[in-house]
């Protein structure tokens, strides 16, 4: 997991059903104004999106356009997907260090959200 979605290059986009991946593609992301990063992320089609530290201005794009974040969140992709998809994120040891569950991170409460990995739900 990149620990910053506004400098991350890269997203894993996923689609599931019931807890079963249907497809895993990677996504480009350029380097672009946070503007410009929150309408590609939009183009996804992303509903949800695990990531570690985002910025306030970021997050606000992202959640006027609908879309859910899971913040603060850190290790190895397989470890965090596996946990989301059990239901078991937030969890500790996926959590990025200096982060409070539910209250933000670092000096500034929710100065960074948690989230990177975009996850979309069909329905049953």
């Amino acid at each position: 997991m990149s620990p910053v979605l506004d400098v991350s290059r890269h997203l894993s986009v996923i689609e599931y059903q019931g807890g079963e991946i249907l497809k895993r593609v990677t996504a480009f992301l350029p380097e672009e104004e946070t503007y410009h990063r929150a309408c590609r992320i939009e183009s996804l089609k992303v509903d949800l999106l695990i990531c570690g530290a985002v910025s306030n201005s970021l997050r606000e794009m992202l959640e006027s356009r609908g879309i859910q974040l899971v913040s603060f969140v850190s290790g190895d992709i397989e470890d965090v997907l596996s946990a989301w998809l059990q239901g078991k994120l937030p969890r500790p040891e996926l959590t990025m260090p200096g982060c409070h569950r539910g209250r933000g991170c670092g000096r500034r409460n929710g100065g960074c959200h948690r989230g990177q990995n975009r996850l979309k739900r069909h329905p049953k």
